[in-house]
């Protein structure tokens, strides 16, 4: 076990951990209240991303700090404890399963257990649960699951034991019980216990018939389901919700997607070949090895179908262990998605339990049976008996090597955050008086590994307790411009501008990818990115020429800039416009107008040259939709507020790559358009109003944070007047988003040419320039219970602006959208 995730105690801390430390110093350090509100809330206060009540999870975090402060090693040493002690329980509980079942002799049965413990020990999904410390949830949980079952299993056998033994049948459900409710305050997905105690009871019980079967487990089931009731019930006092997860646009997203997800993305396939692409290449020996390895294990499966006399044994046992695989994976529904560099994978770690039991259970060959010894049938068995085991060792010493390797990428961003920490340390040195620290593109993720992907979690990389109370503290000279408020692979492109404009008050430092370090961007400034900053740039922008290199599959269009200037400053671009027309291939049943929108629309990639390293969440070539209907249509790609565009260098090519083999495509005057007549500006009257450009120190969490915003309203200043044109009109439509949502995540887009379907207020103004206040809930008006409905809660909104025609549809495109930080918006005037 040490051999196989030793590797994981030099990890840092990662993401949400940035999140806790600060709530358990504040724990520490003069506020024993938060122990009770880790019970009567959501997981620490917590509403911005995720709305959990993990309150034994918490407090299992509270023992490593009491112990250990700062110090990542006791964190990672008490997951990976942790880990080990599920493994051990794994073990106990196969083989008091095996028990009462009686399958096989008991070194047979011990064998089972101890390589069922063995392959969910060192399986590769699980260096994201044990590496990283807030996945402990998914570690606690089950261990407490586990135990449960364990319980149960011995409850059992001493039901059915006819010893003096079985008068504390009682006791071990009383256990159980009191177990299951400890793994669903320590993460909800063990919900599923119910479910898997029906199935494991059916299958251990010895009644005649199947009525008798399911009656008796329906009795097994009712106090878990009472307790489960409970549970509900304490949760929604909690956190006033049922079901809470993910919210915002994200968590909406989640909920939209499930084929995504579940099959198209491959993630299940992934469940079973577990290699992150960033450390293992597609043509690994350890990749065929594994192959190799599931073709053997398929000819044993076939073989003990024939040839095992235990098979009926056996089968009951994998019919429960698919049940219990099942159940554990069904409470994932929202969240389920493992990418090819194992993100997400700490989801997999109680389903695991499960498919370890399925792959031990389908290749041991318990018993073999001797047709004829004259010819030979006892030493094939033996040795199909043998082969099996075999076929055990080897997955499981590959699982080992395998993940093992999968732990360096947790090794790799604990790297990058130690040095971007120290980074940012010297940066901070050489600020002038007056000056903040502007940090932008920082990564996500490293090699699958989180980073950061929230504001507040790179906020805890400069607070106490990482951020030593012996250091000025200097949160508010960090502003970071990845996260409105999610991480964003685009930036406001006028906050931007302001911080290039203003050097003075802003130094900008990027990270690069491929140096791993916070660097000086190498801008050239365009002269027209004057303090006036008109953004009228299209007169000096180069034509583009174009070429196609046509395929059996796919075709690319080369835009190359024509005349004197030989390269592009993405600084001086806004949108690539393009005339479009594609038509389906295939012969269509149904007209244009009949079909979804899905099936109605392909997509073109856009690529260009000189572009910085790429971040894992940044190494898709960017693209967008073009209507499939065969009629002639005007694009707008979005490049602007790329981060990958502005941090380019001198494009001298770009390239559109589109698939041929469903779509016919004629693509024409391409051209360079800057924005003036385009998008709207929008900004904050007062800049301390935007939540782009405020210091992390606004991230802090205190006793009282909704003191600390004492505005009742927030004003914007609005231009839209150069995008009306000579089109008749004058109205801008305004749109406020859902708390914790992002415009960008519905559409893919920074700037949206439609109404959003998501807006949370939405206003039309009879002036294409101008101002217009937000007004927000006041928050002495909150009730009793308005942090429980989340009414009042501060939160993250998003206001974007548009122009309208004087039919009411939208010219250009919206604004870049502004963050701000409120209480509820309640009108726009």
């Amino acid at each position: 076990m040490f051999a196989c995730f030793g590797n994981t105690l030099g990890v840092y801390f990662n993401c949400d951990d940035f999140l806790h430390l600060p709530y358990l110093y504040r724990l520490f350090s003069g506020e024993p209240e938060l122990f009770l509100t880790n019970f009567s809330g959501p997981w620490v206060g917590e509403r911005s991303l995720y709305l959990f009540f993990r309150p034994v999870t918490e407090v299992s975090l509270m023992v490593d700090y009491f112990f250990n402060q700062a110090i990542p090693f006791g964190y990672h040493l008490s997951n990976l404890l942790w880990h080990t002690a599920n493994a051990f329980i794994l073990f106990l509980f196969t083989k008091a399963l095996l028990e009462n079942l009686e399958v096989g002799e008991r070194k047979d049965q011990l064998a089972m257990a101890i390589f069922a413990a063995g392959i969910f020990a060192v399986f590769p999904t699980h260096s994201e649960a044990v590496a990283w410390i807030l996945a402990r949830a998914d570690l606690v949980s089950t261990f407490f699951l586990l135990l449960s079952l364990y319980f149960f299993v011995v409850g059992q056998n001493r039901k059915n034991s006819k010893s003096s033994q079985s008068k504390r049948v009682g006791q071990f459900t009383l256990l159980s019980l009191a177990a299951f409710f400890c793994s669903l305050l320590s993460k909800e997905s063990a919900i599923s216990l119910p479910v898997i105690v029906f199935a494991l009871s059916i299958t251990l019980s010895t009644a005649d018939n199947r009525k008798q079967k399911l009656s008796q487990a329906a009795k097994d089931i009712a106090p878990y389901l009472v307790a489960f009731a409970a549970y509900l019930v304490w949760r929604f006092l909690a956190i006033g919700k049922l079901v809470g997860g993910y919210v915002g646009s994200i968590g909406q997203r989640l909920y939209e997607n499930y084929f995504a997800r579940w099959v198209s993305s491959g993630s299940l396939w992934q469940l079973l070949h577990p290699f992150n692409q960033g450390i293992y290449a597609e043509n690994h020996v350890l990749r065929v090895i594994l192959r190799v390895l599931y073709a053997l294990a398929g000819i044993i499966v076939v073989a003990g179908i024939v040839i095992d006399q235990k098979l009926a044994s056996r089968q009951k046992l994998i019919y429960f262990a698919l049940a219990f695989f099942t159940a554990t994976m069904l409470p994932n529904f929202q969240v389920w998605g493992l990418s090819s560099s194992m993100s997400g994978s700490r989801i997999a770690y109680l389903p695991s339990t499960a498919l370890a039991l399925i792959i031990v259970f389908s290749i041991y060959i318990v018993s073999p049976i001797i047709w004829s010894a004259k010819l030979g049938s006892a030493e094939l068995g033996r040795v199909l008996k043998a082969s099996s085991i075999t076929v055990l060792i080897s997955l499981a010493l590959t699982f080992a090597t395998v993940t093992n390797g999968n732990n360096i990428a947790w090794l790799n961003s604990a790297k990058s955050i130690r040095d971007l920490k120290k980074d940012v340390e010297k940066e901070l040195a050489t600020l002038a008086v007056g000056q903040k620290l502007v940090l932008f593109n920082l990564p996500s993720r490293v090699d699958g590994a989180f980073t950061f992907t929230m504001r507040p979690m790179l906020a805890g990389l400069f607070i106490a307790p990482v951020w030593p109370d012996s250091k000025k503290d200097q949160s508010a000279d960090i502003v970071p411009l990845d996260y409105h408020p999610n991480w964003s692979i685009f930036v406001n492109r006028q906050d931007f501008e302001t911080i290039i404009r203003q050097p003075q008050l802003y130094k900008l430092a990027t990270y690069d990818a491929a140096l791993g370090k916070l660097v000086k961007p190498d801008l050239t400034i365009p002269a027209e990115l004057s303090p006036e900053l008109s953004r009228d740039r299209d007169s000096s922008l180069p034509s583009l020429s174009m070429t196609v290199g046509q395929g059996t599959k796919s075709s690319s269009y080369y835009l190359k800039p024509e005349g004197p200037t030989k390269s592009i400053n993405p600084l001086t671009v806004d949108f690539l416009e393009l005339d479009v027309k594609v038509t389906k291939k295939s012969p269509q049943i149904f007209p244009p107008a009949q079909l979804s929108q899905t099936n109605n629309k392909a997509s073109l990639f856009v690529i260009w040259n000189n572009r910085p390293a790429d971040q894992e969440d940044q190494t898709e070539p960017h693209w967008t939709s073009v209507p499939a209907d065969g009629q002639e249509h005007k694009i707008l790609v979005e490049l602007g507020p790329l981060k990958r565009w502005l941090l380019s260098k001198d494009v001298d090519e770009i390239r559109l790559d589109v698939a041929t083999d469903e779509y016919d495509w004629q693509i024409g005057k391409p051209k360079l358009i800057g924005a003036k007549t385009i998008t709207p500006n929008l900004s904050t009257t007062h800049n301390e109003d935007n939540y782009d450009l405020a210091p992390l120190s606004e991230d802090r969490k205190t006793k009282s944070p909704n003191q600390r915003i004492a505005k009742e309203a927030i004003t914007f200043d609005f231009d839209a007047s150069k995008t009306m044109g000579d089109k008749a009109g004058a109205a801008v439509l305004v749109e406020v988003s859902k708390p914790y949502a992002s415009f960008e995540h519905y559409n893919y887009l920074m700037r949206e040419r439609l109404p959003s379907k998501h807006a949370l207020l939405r206003a039309t103004l009879n002036s294409l320039k101008g101002s217009f206040t937000l007004e927000t809930k006041p928050i002495s008006s909150a009730s009793s219970n308005a942090s429980a409905n989340n009414e009042t809660d501060i939160a993250i909104y998003q206001v974007h602006v548009a122009a309208l025609d004087d039919a009411g549809q939208v010219v250009g495109t919206f604004s870049d959208p502004v963050a701000i930080k409120s209480a509820l918006p309640i009108a726009i005037k």
